[in-house]
């Protein structure tokens, strides 16, 4: 039986346990683009550096994305601090990953982007995608913001309240609205949720308004209040018809929170961000396409869709 009173019992054995743990060599895997903003145009061949802090072989993947064809695939013997080199050579514009492997070690994934702003949409756009947009944003043009704001919290640097705005459908935007101290004029960000149909997927982003001293908006797509559920997330949805898609009320959302800052004194009147991760991204990346008003875009991991 273990005396657990012993105080030198526990010290021996701290001290062996940190003796082991020094002995231990940590496996650390890696793979980066010989440039750090990992930008090259068609027709110029990137280069990912794999190194690993132990020895074997390293498998690799380049590929566009998880769903299609890789692109090339292929071993590597690896010495422990080398420095190995696959090369692709783009003639297409694009995003190519190298995904890399190893047997007791961690896996590593770099990006490189062949002429990104270049390119083109994979399907055609609609002849009445602009037209049926354009209405869904005169209709909400239409309906008065009716901002509805109550003191949700503060700290030393940054009050936080609840917002809720009036939508297109008979919907409300609810959401938190957090302003750091001081006069302003501030920039702006709005921050869109993840996917789910829990509550507080939305938060008060008060980390990014102090740090950045902008004013942090962070909005929920269903209707009711980002702390409780809403029983009809995501519901009704008919993906046949764009009058009956949810995501047509959270576009909206989007357009009318940004009305909504537009209409604040301590805004400075131009530089607005939206952001997000998952649906988050989706939802910002295509509503800084539906607004013009929107003038930067910081996102992560975009996905959107509804079966």
């Amino acid at each position: 039986m273990i005396n657990l009173t012993n105080t030198n019992f526990f010290k021996n054995t701290i001290t062996i346990l940190l003796l082991f743990l020094s002995s231990l060599t940590f496996a650390q895997l890696n793979v980066v683009a010989d440039r750090a903003d990992s930008y090259y145009e068609v027709g110029e061949t990137a280069n990912f550096n794999i190194t690993s802090n132990i020895s074997g072989t390293v498998n690799y993947t380049l590929k566009y994305d998880n769903f299609t064809t890789p692109i090339a695939t292929g071993s590597l013997n690896i010495n422990a601090g080398q420095t190995l080199t696959v090369q692709h050579q783009s003639n297409e514009t694009g995003v190519v990953l190298c995904s890399v492997t190893q047997i007791g070690n961690s896996s590593a994934i770099a990006s490189a982007a062949f002429s990104p702003l270049e390119i083109e949409p994979f399907v055609e756009e609609p002849t009445d995608f602009d037209a049926f947009w354009n209405n869904q944003k005169n209709i909400l043009a239409g309906i008065p913001i009716d901002a509805q704001v109550t003191f949700h919290s503060n700290t030393s640097y940054s009050t936080t309240y609840r917002v809720n705005l009036a939508n297109i459908d008979n919907r409300r935007v609810y959401g938190y609205l957090t302003v750091p101290n001081g006069a302003g004029p501030f920039p702006a960000f709005i921050h869109f949720p993840p996917y789910g149909d829990i509550a507080n997927m939305a938060l008060p982003d008060i980390e990014l308004a102090e740090r950045g001293n902008v004013l942090a908006f962070s909005i929920s797509i269903h209707n009711a209040e980002p702390d409780l559920v809403d029983p009809n997330a995501y519901e009704p949805n008919d993906i046949s018809n764009k009058e009956g898609l949810y995501y047509k009320t959270a576009f909206m959302a989007g357009v009318r929170a940004i009305d909504y800052i537009f209409s604040r004194n301590d805004f400075d009147g131009v530089n607005l961000g939206v952001t997000g991760v998952s649906q988050g991204a989706g939802l910002s990346t295509i509503i800084s396409g539906l607004d013009s008003r929107v003038k930067y875009l910081i996102m992560s991991n975009p996905i959107l869709g509804q079966a």
